[in-house]
């Protein structure tokens, strides 16, 4: 049987490539240790409830996935501790402003696209996250050696300081920053064409503008004040579970009072299962 299998997923542009990445690279350091081989890549929802409930018997070796709708088997296996999952989360309002840049599609567009995408994470019980370990953007950004650490004691693949360190250069931004400008120089094997104009590297799953400005808080630059508070107003719940904003802060912004924030939390719930967040 596969083992493990790991589960990268996250809001859009909130670094579930980086994650996929660190966790690929800590999948090749176990099948080199164990004498198997890493199976890696993209998968959309459908594949991968196909894959779980068929090919993850028939295999051996580490399966390292991303995507960025998990299915019902999914989260079953999740929930079992028969797959880990790590997920990545960001401010929605940055995920928006990096949607508007990446795609050109504008802002309404870009707030539908990142409203379908959280829907599926707020309608599921939280209880379903129970080998999910959470990532904060923003952490992962001031700190990427911390959380490469954290995602491989999540993983159970211990790393010395060699180890991190380069599995910390081949992610960083720079590195990733320097294989887009060469992506659409690659051959159709290396870098396949995935979304009828773009190439994405097979391995790496970086495309050719995969990388903006990473910067925390772009929204308050890239947005009007407007828009700016038409999307805290949109994601408020979101923002005050995920911590990003406090009742009086958003007062503040709106000029208005929201209402409570949920009794439960994604903090709380990673806490419980798979390591604090503000580790």
């Amino acid at each position: 049987m596969v083992s493990p299998i790991v589960i990268c997923n996250g809001m859009f542009r909130s670094g579930s490539t980086w994650s996929f990445n660190v966790c690929r690279l800590l999948g090749e350091l176990f099948a080199q240790r164990t004498g198997q081989t890493l199976a890696s890549g993209y998968i959309a929802e459908h594949d991968l409830e196909q894959f779980l409930q068929a090919e993850a018997y028939a295999k051996e070796g580490p399966a390292v996935f991303k995507g960025h709708v998990i299915g019902t088997v999914a989260l079953q296996w999740i929930r079992a501790g028969r797959a880990r999952a790590v997920f990545t989360l960001r401010d929605p309002r940055d995920s928006v402003a990096s949607l508007v840049a990446l795609t050109g599609s504008g802002f309404d567009a870009s707030v539908l696209l990142m409203a379908a995408n959280l829907r599926w994470l707020w309608m599921t019980s939280r209880r379903d996250f129970g080998r999910a370990l959470f990532i904060c953007y923003e952490r992962m950004i001031n700190n990427c050696p911390a959380q490469i650490q954290r995602i491989a004691a999540h993983l159970d693949v211990p790393i010395d300081q060699n180890e991190l360190a380069c599995i910390d250069e081949q992610t960083s931004i720079n590195t990733s920053r320097k294989l887009c400008r060469q992506i659409n120089a690659l051959d159709d094997e290396e870098a396949p064409v995935f979304d009828g104009m773009r190439r994405r590297h097979r391995t790496t799953l970086l495309h050719e503008n995969h990388i903006g400005s990473a910067k925390p808080g772009r929204w308050k630059e890239d947005f009007t004040a407007a828009q700016g508070r038409y999307l805290t107003h949109l994601f408020a719940n979101i923002l005050l579970t995920l911590g990003y904003e406090t009742q009086q802060s958003i007062q503040d912004y709106l000029g208005h009072a929201m209402p409570a924030a949920p009794s439960s939390s994604l903090c709380a719930v990673n806490d419980s299962f798979a390591g604090k967040l503000a580790a």
